[in-house]
């Protein structure tokens, strides 16, 4: 082989590897760009699953409960002449915190107690009396579970009056577990074992109140 030949060879071969190296890059970019995407877009389904539970079942519940019982509750305190008189004005601002406290006694009806078990901490007893107890890491969580595998917020426990009491995972990535089976909503009783995460609850406690 002739040096010019060897040397355009050589200068071919420099060539491909730039090529080859422009490819890899691209291509890597391309990965990154792709994760990215994916991120993006787990975060919006995960937000999508926090928001449409609530959409789907917080606002039926709670419209008649203060738009149709507190008027008629209303008139029977106000009949009483001692309201009325000029010497108790703070009694009239006062009424409005009890007028917004019969939404809150109607979605306390359900007592639920839970026992808890972490993995580095006592067992504890935690009882709630609201219509929806949001189970999650967030301090803002009526029950915060902080462990490596719990959600910021993992699942939510609806207690409806007269309905059945149901947990519902909202999209957690580890999942939701219901005496060993995994679910997206399951009716609880007393003593149904929960697990999230490294966390394991029991129901104790089911009561009208």
């Amino acid at each position: 082989m002739f040096p010019d030949d060897e040397e355009g060879l050589r200068r071919r071969i420099l060539a491909v590897r730039h090529t080859l190296d422009a490819a890899r890059d691209r291509v890597e970019a391309l990965e990154d760009q792709n994760r990215r995407l994916r991120d993006q877009l787990s975060h919006i389904r995960s937000i999508d699953s926090e928001v449409e539970p609530r959409l789907r079942r917080g606002a039926p519940s709670r419209a008649p409960a203060t738009v149709v019982a507190p008027p008629q509750t209303r008139a029977t305190v106000k009949t009483p002449p001692a309201v009325k008189t000029p010497s108790q004005p703070p009694a009239s601002p006062g009424e409005m915190p009890a007028m917004l406290d019969l939404p809150s006694r109607g979605q306390s009806a359900v007592r639920i107690g839970l026992r808890v078990q972490g993995p580095s901490e006592p067992v504890r007893q935690e009882v709630f009396d609201k219509s929806r107890i949001k189970i999650g890491k967030l301090g803002s969580c009526h029950l915060t579970l902080d462990g490596v595998d719990v959600s910021r917020l993992h699942a939510i426990v609806e207690a409806e009056p007269g309905e059945p009491i149901t947990l519902i995972d909202v999209g957690s990535s580890s999942g939701t577990f219901v005496n060993g089976q995994r679910i997206n909503k399951a009716e609880l009783q007393i003593g149904d074992k929960i697990k999230i995460g490294d966390f394991a609850i029991v129901v104790t406690e089911v009561a009208a109140r």
